[in-house]
């Protein structure tokens, strides 16, 4: 059945060492058949957060931080231009060559406007300035605060969500401000969409948006994506979603009742094993029910 659905096919998960147990399982399993079904699997993670005797058949290639050369070539392509080397030296010293802070904080300068041309090459505008302490939190903070109202209240909510289903979301915003947020998004690098669901192009932008929000934003927003209907249906996706905002908004009692029935619903597919973990967290939900009381 594999070798249908994912012929001449690359799977890529970044931070896989976020991903539950269950999930990376599933990942080793279907690896070890990678060459038999022409398959190929890449996975990202942070050194020493996996168990790597688990990958002794993968070849292992570990990213290192960007020299002083290398961050130059790198603004230079996205300029497409030649680049003074003051500009270099400054984002190179307040990233430490990191890829990914090169990328948010050279973002960040494009839009407060920092840079000027002359004679084909680009320099930082005299009446620039950079924070002394700044770290890559507080860049991607800054680039949330700028965003638009509607794409910065889309990012909120998307936030708060493990899984980032559409139907989900398009109760709770009008379509044409729904669709023209996601675009918004989308052109800024910071969601992908595949099908039905949104995905974040870089985690930690969603770690940084939801610890942002007040707790009560945060109980707003898990009310909102709640709505108890999904509940009673059948759809597995809408009823996870349901318990993850339910046990979020510590409404226990339909927690309990989500993950019970998405227990009941995988135990009627055979899926032991899903089963088995969503009445596990079922029992959770129990004693966090006898901690409030």
């Amino acid at each position: 059945m594999l070798s249908g659905l994912i012929h001449d096919k690359i799977l890529i998960i970044d931070n896989f060492d976020k991903a539950d147990n269950r999930s990376q399982e599933i990942i080793f399993k279907v690896s070890q058949n990678s060459d038999k079904i022409n398959f190929s699997v890449v996975v990202g993670f942070e050194k020493g957060s996996i168990d790597e005797t688990k990958l002794k058949n993968w070849h292992i290639i570990t990213l290192e931080r960007f020299d002083i050369y290398e961050t130059e070539r790198f603004i230079s392509k996205t300029f497409g231009k030649s680049i003074d080397e003051s500009i270099v030296k400054l984002i190179w010293e307040k990233t430490e060559g990191n890829p990914f802070f090169i990328r948010e904080i050279l973002e960040l300068m494009i839009e407060n406007n920092s840079f000027e041309e002359k004679d084909g090459k680009v320099f930082l505008k005299t009446t620039f300035s950079l924070p002394k302490a700044i770290g890559i939190h507080q860049v991607i903070l800054s680039r949330i605060d700028r965003l638009p109202p509607q794409p910065k209240q889309l990012l909120f909510t998307l936030s708060c969500l493990n899984t980032i289903y559409k139907p989900v979301i398009k109760r709770i915003f009008r379509p044409d401000v729904f669709q023209d947020a996601i675009n918004y998004l989308k052109e800024k690098d910071i969601i992908s969409e595949e099908g039905e669901f949104i995905f974040f192009r870089q985690n930690l932008i969603k770690e940084v948006a939801y610890e942002t929000l007040l707790k009560s934003k945060r109980y707003e927003i898990h009310m909102k994506l709640l709505f108890r209907k999904r509940i009673s249906g059948s759809d597995i996706t809408c009823i996870l979603i349901a318990a993850d905002q339910a046990e979020k908004a510590e409404i226990f009692d339909e927690a309990f009742l989500a993950y019970k029935k998405a227990g009941d619903i995988l135990l009627e597919k055979i899926n032991l094993k899903g089963a088995i973990e969503n009445y596990e967290k079922a029992l959770n939900i129990i004693d966090k029910i006898k901690k409030k009381s």
